[in-house]
């Protein structure tokens, strides 16, 4: 009965190293933190383009809005 559990439990290891040796990436870590490094400043700079549209959108939307009430606050001021 023990070896049996010892022969199973051998043929489980050796499954596991197969399938762990298939499945891994011949990658350094080096390798991957540049590549990780260069994902994030992608995204970096599309967030940062997506962020700076609608900021000037939303501040144009802003200064239409304050521009037509200055022109009128300072025609009424002027005309004093």
């Amino acid at each position: 009965m023990a070896k049996q559990e010892q022969v199973q439990k051998q043929k489980q290891q050796v499954k596991q190293e197969t399938h762990t040796e298939e499945t891994v990436p011949d990658v350094t870590n080096t390798e991957l933190t540049e590549a990780t490094d260069q994902t994030l400043a992608n995204i970096d700079d599309v967030l940062d383009a997506q962020v700076d549209e609608e900021l000037l959108a939303d501040i144009d939307e802003v200064l239409e809005a304050n521009a037509q009430a200055f022109v009128e606050n300072y025609v009424q001021l002027g005309g004093q």
